[in-house]
């Protein structure tokens, strides 16, 4: 997606799905439907990773991509710190329903700026896929045998280590 979209409004767009996606969790008392939201929720995240580390040479510069990168990271590890004692926080003070809804409105801020910025990334024609071309990446991982095992292997680590972080905290 980031390859084939100019990559300022696919930031906007993943990010506000997943502003959306954060308010119906808020909502959402059933667990298949929480599941569900989760499931999404990471999936528009696989659209909007990539597509700020795409802009950020955009914006500070090829000179300066790896200052633009490291202050990035920076910011996402003390997320990473900071965001679940937040986000504990605020479920135990006022309610989870609160807490996701500021999880919400976080998401609305970054589409707000990425639709702020002055910088585009236009995709350049011999980049874009052909058509197909997933399909075809998908035949390839389905004939070989250590792929699948590979990827079904992984997925399953992810999955049941993404469950238990969740659960842990319980």
């Amino acid at each position: 997606i980031v390859d084939n979209y100019e990559t300022r409004r696919t930031l906007a767009i993943a990010t506000a799905i997943q502003a959306a996606l954060a308010v119906g969790l808020a909502f959402s008392g059933e667990l298949p439907m929480i599941l569900m939201l989760t499931f999404l929720l990471g999936t528009a995240s696989a659209v909007e990773n990539p597509s700020i580390y795409t802009l950020v040479p955009r914006v500070v510069g090829d000179e300066h991509a790896t200052e633009g990168n490291a202050y990035l990271e920076g910011a996402r590890y003390t997320g990473m710190i900071a965001g679940p004692v937040l986000a504990g926080s605020l479920a135990a003070g006022v309610g989870t329903e609160v807490a996701l809804l500021v999880d919400a409105a976080t998401f609305i801020v970054i589409a707000v700026a990425a639709l702020l910025l002055r910088v585009r990334r236009a995709v350049p024609e011999e980049s874009r896929l052909e058509e197909g071309a997933a399909r075809q990446g998908f035949r390839v991982i389905r004939g070989a045998r250590v792929l699948v095992v590979a990827f079904t292997v992984i997925g399953a680590v992810i999955l049941f280590a993404a469950m238990d972080n969740v659960a842990e905290v319980f």
